[in-house]
């Protein structure tokens, strides 16, 4: 059975930890918190990439993250 993309819109990591351990990881989730965090940076003046992941999905549960991005040049999102 393939785990199956669900939805969270959160900025922290601890309610999709919860989910997911509820859930037995059977779940993919959006890693909403990293989403926070490049808004977040986006809007200040001393933006500092090696922080971006901190505090997300992708840095502590990597098999259960989905990621998007902008396609550059397409009117489209790439999803790993």
């Amino acid at each position: 059975m393939l785990p199956c993309p669900s939805r969270t819109f959160q900025s922290s990591y601890n309610p999709q930890k919860a989910f997911l351990d509820r859930m037995g990881h059977k779940f993919s989730l959006f890693d909403t918190p990293l989403v926070y965090n490049f808004s977040e940076i986006s809007r200040g003046s001393g933006a500092d990439l090696r922080k971006v992941f901190d505090g997300t999905l992708v840095q502590a549960e990597p098999v259960a993250a989905v990621v998007i991005s902008p396609l550059p040049g397409h009117l489209g999102w790439l999803m790993f």
